[in-house]
């Protein structure tokens, strides 16, 4: 690794604080009661509305691909049909 002392100190110095804010959440102690222990149903719940939104979206895209897919096949029978 090239550079000076300088430009390391700082890389150290940034992949430590990253370190510690990943450590941030949960934690130990009291500090972190909040996030291990909560509303379980709550939690849930949360949960179960972000898995039904993807699917939706997910459904979105399929239905979007689908009639891309049908334009495009419609424009190759039409420039076919033309030749």
């Amino acid at each position: 690794m090239g550079g000076g002392n300088a430009q390391k100190t700082a890389m150290a110095r940034q992949k430590k604080q990253e370190k510690d804010a990943k450590a941030g959440a949960g934690g130990g102690g009291t500090s972190g009661i909040k996030d291990r222990i909560g509303n379980t149903a709550d939690k849930q719940a949360q949960a179960k509305a972000e898995r039904e939104a993807k699917k939706r979206e997910k459904e979105e895209r399929e239905v979007a691909k689908k009639a891309k897919e049908e334009a495009d096949a419609r424009r190759l029978a039409k420039k076919a049909a033309g030749k």
